[in-house]
């Protein structure tokens, strides 16, 4: 792991790194493996705390207040809902929440226990993109859980997956998703149409080891977190060969498995470090 994490820097060390801070951390040592992450319309920020059985709601200030459901046992997913609400994805309950605005339940879609529902995304015309970790595919289906189609199967190679994990998309409606064994990010249009991968797997400029969360901001950079490294990957665009976010004196950001990221309204780039717990607030220069 030493070994792999020296050869990461001094390879990446050839790349312009774009200059970042940690400028906010909260909730050292109360969440339990928080996986994913959810900036509200309002700015407030959601974490999937599974293990603790309930979903924390922050402010920026810090203070934060905790949502449990009757339905909800292990939350792993989170999505802003485009109505101003929040999706979960809870894989013990094999259930899909959805929130209003006022983040009470709406709703709730029961899923197949076949169905390993690690993420969701909200597309337009009232979809709902499902990513089925262990079945390698993205379920597409209305908000009443009828499957109207499926992306990808089980491969390395054009639009498969092997391990797909988190979803995202941006402002053009694209659709990015991390496909974590083969170490890259799948593209597609939010109708199903395949356009490409970036990245591929390894630990030089342009790969990935392990990526698993990933947010798109509006101008279309984007971010992909690395659980076993503990890297945050930036794209300045698709076409952009890919740095590692590191401080102002160069030196690498590395953190304790990162998993789900998201960018708040201002900017700040919102990241879950599972390994301590906490929630942290990144801001780029």
């Amino acid at each position: 792991m030493k070994i792999l994490l020296i050869l990461l820097f001094l390879v990446f060390s050839l790349v312009a790194q774009p200059a970042a801070e940690i400028i906010y951390r909260f909730n050292k040592g109360q969440m339990n493996y928080p996986t994913d992450i959810a900036v509200l319309q309002d700015g407030r920020i959601c974490v999937a705390d599974g293990v603790n059985g309930r979903v924390l709601v922050f402010k920026k200030s810090g203070k934060f207040k905790e949502l449990r459901f009757p339905a909800m046992q292990r939350p792993l997913g989170l999505a802003a809902d485009l109505n101003g609400g929040l999706l979960i994805t809870d894989t013990q309950a094999d259930v899909i929440i959805l929130l209003n605005r006022k983040l009470k339940v709406n709703s709730i879609i029961q899923l197949l226990k076949v169905v390993d529902a690690t993420d969701v995304l909200p597309v337009s015309g009232d979809m709902l993109w499902v990513v089925d970790n262990d079945g390698h595919r993205i379920l597409i289906m209305d908000r009443q859980g009828n499957i109207e189609s499926e992306v990808g199967r089980k491969g390395s190679s054009g639009p498969t997956f092997n391990y797909p994990a988190s979803i995202a998309q941006d402002s053009k409606g694209q659709i990015f998703i991390t496909d974590v064994l083969n170490g890259r990010v799948q593209l597609f249009s939010e109708y199903g149409s395949y356009y490409g991968q970036v990245a591929k797997w390894g630990i030089t400029p342009g790969s990935m080891y392990r990526p698993k969360g990933v947010a798109v901001n509006e101008n279309g950079a984007f971010v992909v977190t690395d659980s076993f490294t503990g890297v945050i990957h930036y794209y300045q665009s698709q076409s952009s060969k890919g740095a590692l976010l590191s401080t102002r004196e160069h030196e690498l950001i590395r953190l304790k498995n990162p998993l789900g990221v998201a960018w708040g309204n201002d900017g700040i780039l919102w990241v879950v470090e599972s390994g301590s717990g906490d929630l942290l607030g990144v801001k780029l220069n």
